[in-house]
């Protein structure tokens, strides 16, 4: 085995999404046996305004003063249900004009996040309910809030394992380099069952909006009734414009999938990069050069960002292949312009606990904002991610 071969996924998945290695060679060669039990195994806690949502006592938070104002911050509990339905369902019971999150968050996982709505006319201090294994409880935290800061998720991640020192030798390794990792977009912002979010961005941002329904449609062949999706496809047999079906999909539906598009461009950015850097120099010179002169990757869109030379170049590269160039990123058509933005090529897992019981291993772990804990597990695990995404 070639030293950059040391490096590679061999998981569909992976390289469907545009990520082609790992951080860290393979320094052991161990076949493992592990899995993350769903959803129970895989909690994650926003950090807003410097406190961790996890650590709060939601049952204290409820007073009875009377709250009036334009903004209202709700902690969400959620299991089941991903981000984007939770504030669909949020918007629609408060009736208010807008909802944001601070992070889209995996619906397969136990989750405390904010929503932010505004201009609410139901206002409703607590909201809970239930359907089989779904849940979502939300709780009025603030009202006109000062400030919201999203300073990233603090994770705990159950492994069941009988491989369990296999993964201590392997953060013990990791942690002679800060627990540092390639920053790549995670599974759940493509679809992880599904991933084709960043092919429909693709097929919006060429224009081809016969290839975006054929490939929505066939994907969910049982759209969930009332989505957005089951809407669309069955509009896609009541009327032959395709162009106006695909207009009548909200904005902000839309610019998820070209920035699905964009992630996916990043991750294979990332990906060539790397090996790059790897063919030229060992393991250790190539990890410093990432951190110190690749410290930021373009996300492409609308307006280039200003690079160096060689990283201009291998972005070309990748566009010529993608048949696409930033101009692509204008859509008059549809009123929107998606610009391009800069992203840390290097995260960084902070705080790590471990916890062992028998044959399972707890790791407790923190990440900033926009990074993803199933990239810093792919490190760690190097197993089919379909078996714990």
């Amino acid at each position: 085995m070639s030293s950059v071969e040391m490096f590679l996924t061999k998981y569909t998945l992976d390289i469907l999404i545009g990520i082609h290695v790992y951080t860290y060679p393979d320094i052991d060669r161990e076949d493992v046996d592990v899995t993350i039990p769903r959803p129970s195994g895989f909690q994650v806690y926003e950090i807003v305004n410097g406190l961790d949502l996890g650590a709060l006592d939601l049952e204290k938070i409820v007073d009875t003063e009377e709250c009036r104002g334009d903004t209202y911050l709700y902690i969400v509990e959620k299991v089941g249900f991903d981000t984007n339905e939770v504030c669909r369902l949020l918007k629609r019971i408060f009736k208010c004009t807008t909802c944001e999150v601070l992070g889209l968050k995996d619906a397969n996982a136990i989750v405390r996040q904010v929503a932010v709505l505004r201009r609410c006319d139901n206002v409703k201090r607590v909201l809970t309910l239930g359907n089989g294994n779904k849940f979502v409880k939300a709780i009025l935290w603030q009202y006109n809030p000062v400030a919201i800061v999203h300073n990233g998720n603090k994770f705990r991640i159950e492994l069941v394992t009988k491989n369990v020192m296999v993964f201590k030798n392997r953060l013990r390794y990791f942690s002679n380099y800060g627990y540092t990792f390639l920053n790549f977009y995670g599974y759940q912002r493509f679809g992880t069952k599904r991933p084709i979010t960043h092919l429909l961005g693709k097929f919006i941002i060429k224009n081809e909006w016969d290839s975006f329904l054929k490939t929505l449609c066939d994907t969910y062949s049982r759209p969930r009734n009332g989505s957005i999706e089951s809407i669309v496809c069955r509009n896609r047999f009541r009327y032959e414009d395709e162009f106006r079906i695909v207009k009548s999909i909200p904005k902000n539906m839309i610019k998820l999938y070209v920035n699905a598009y964009q992630s996916y461009l990043f991750n294979k950015t990332l990906s060539l990069l790397w090996l790059k850097l790897l063919d030229k120099h060992n393991f250790d010179e190539a990890f410093k050069l990432m951190l110190k002169e690749y410290t930021f990757i373009p996300v492409v869109g609308s307006k280039p960002k200003v690079i160096r030379s060689e990283l201009k170049s291998l972005i070309d590269e990748i566009l010529d292949g993608e048949n696409i160039t930033s101009d692509n990123f204008r859509i008059p058509e549809l009123g929107l312009e998606i610009k391009g933005d800069y992203r840390y090529s290097m995260a960084r897992a902070l705080n790590i606990v471990l916890e062992v019981e028998q044959n399972r291993l707890y790791i407790l772990f923190t990440l900033g904002r926009g990074s993803y804990a199933t990239a810093f597990l792919r490190e760690l695990l190097r197993v089919d991610p379909l078996i714990y995404t």
